[in-house]
Protein backbone atom coordinates (compact mmCIF):
# COMPACT_ATOMS: atom_id res chain seq x y z
CA UNK A 1 0.00 0.00 0.00
CA UNK A 2 0.94 3.40 -0.84
CA UNK A 3 2.14 6.07 1.91
CA UNK A 4 2.69 3.23 4.99
CA UNK A 5 6.11 3.81 6.36
CA UNK A 6 8.52 0.80 6.46
CA UNK A 7 8.74 0.39 10.25
CA UNK A 8 10.21 -0.81 12.57
CA UNK A 9 7.04 -0.51 14.34
CA UNK A 10 6.64 -0.39 18.10
CA UNK A 11 3.71 0.02 20.88
CA UNK A 12 5.06 1.59 23.60
CA UNK A 13 3.00 1.85 27.20
CA UNK A 14 2.96 4.74 29.57
CA UNK A 15 0.98 3.28 32.45
CA UNK A 16 2.27 0.33 34.75
CA UNK A 17 -0.74 -1.79 34.11
CA UNK A 18 -3.12 -2.97 31.39
CA UNK A 19 -6.12 -4.73 32.27
CA UNK A 20 -7.66 -6.52 29.02
CA UNK A 21 -11.50 -6.22 29.04
CA UNK A 22 -11.39 -7.74 25.58
CA UNK A 23 -9.04 -9.75 23.51
CA UNK A 24 -6.58 -7.74 21.68
CA UNK A 25 -6.24 -7.65 17.96
CA UNK A 26 -4.17 -10.18 16.03
CA UNK A 27 -0.83 -8.55 14.86
CA UNK A 28 -0.21 -9.07 11.04
CA UNK A 29 3.48 -9.17 10.27
CA UNK A 30 2.61 -10.39 6.38
CA UNK A 31 2.57 -6.68 4.73
CA UNK A 32 6.28 -6.60 2.96
CA UNK A 33 6.71 -2.91 4.58
CA UNK A 34 6.64 -4.56 8.40
CA UNK A 35 10.47 -5.02 9.33
CA UNK A 36 9.92 -5.48 13.09
CA UNK A 37 7.88 -4.73 15.96
CA UNK A 38 8.75 -4.31 19.56
CA UNK A 39 6.04 -4.22 22.22
CA UNK A 40 6.46 -2.65 25.45
CA UNK A 41 7.89 -0.08 27.97
CA UNK A 42 11.19 1.36 26.98
CA UNK A 43 12.01 3.13 30.49
CA UNK A 44 13.21 0.39 32.17
CA UNK A 45 10.37 -0.11 34.47
CA UNK A 46 8.15 -3.53 33.35
CA UNK A 47 4.65 -2.72 32.42
CA UNK A 48 2.01 -5.81 33.51
CA UNK A 49 -0.44 -6.73 30.76
CA UNK A 50 -3.31 -8.60 32.82
CA UNK A 51 -5.52 -11.10 30.57
CA UNK A 52 -8.39 -11.17 33.43
CA UNK A 53 -7.85 -14.82 33.52
CA UNK A 54 -10.03 -15.23 30.14
CA UNK A 55 -7.96 -13.09 27.10
CA UNK A 56 -5.17 -13.83 25.23
CA UNK A 57 -2.55 -11.03 25.67
CA UNK A 58 -0.73 -11.36 22.04
CA UNK A 59 -1.17 -13.35 18.67
CA UNK A 60 1.20 -13.15 16.09
CA UNK A 61 -0.89 -13.70 13.08
CA UNK A 62 1.56 -13.88 10.20
CA UNK A 63 5.27 -13.73 10.18
CA UNK A 64 8.47 -15.14 9.60
CA UNK A 65 12.36 -15.54 11.01
CA UNK A 66 13.15 -12.10 9.35
CA UNK A 67 10.09 -9.87 10.66
CA UNK A 68 10.77 -10.14 14.56
CA UNK A 69 8.50 -9.11 17.37
CA UNK A 70 10.21 -8.06 21.13
CA UNK A 71 8.51 -8.12 24.49
CA UNK A 72 10.51 -5.13 26.39
CA UNK A 73 9.94 -5.12 29.53
CA UNK A 74 6.59 -6.68 30.25
CA UNK A 75 5.18 -8.81 33.24
CA UNK A 76 2.10 -10.65 31.10
CA UNK A 77 0.10 -12.53 34.14
CA UNK A 78 -3.95 -14.02 34.26
CA UNK A 79 -3.81 -14.59 30.57
CA UNK A 80 -5.42 -17.51 28.06
CA UNK A 81 -2.81 -19.40 26.47
CA UNK A 82 -5.01 -20.23 23.12
CA UNK A 83 -3.80 -20.75 19.47
CA UNK A 84 -5.15 -20.03 16.13
CA UNK A 85 -8.53 -20.90 14.82
CA UNK A 86 -6.19 -22.47 11.53
CA UNK A 87 -4.71 -26.07 11.54
CA UNK A 88 -5.04 -27.72 14.73
CA UNK A 89 -5.91 -24.56 16.51
CA UNK A 90 -2.93 -25.68 19.63
CA UNK A 91 -2.41 -24.16 22.67
CA UNK A 92 -0.46 -20.63 22.70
Amino acid sequence: AQGISTGPYSITFTTPQVTLNAPLPPLNLFPSNVESITIGNSSGTSTVIDGSSQYRPFFIAKGDLFRPVTLQNLKIQNVRAQGGNGGSGGAG
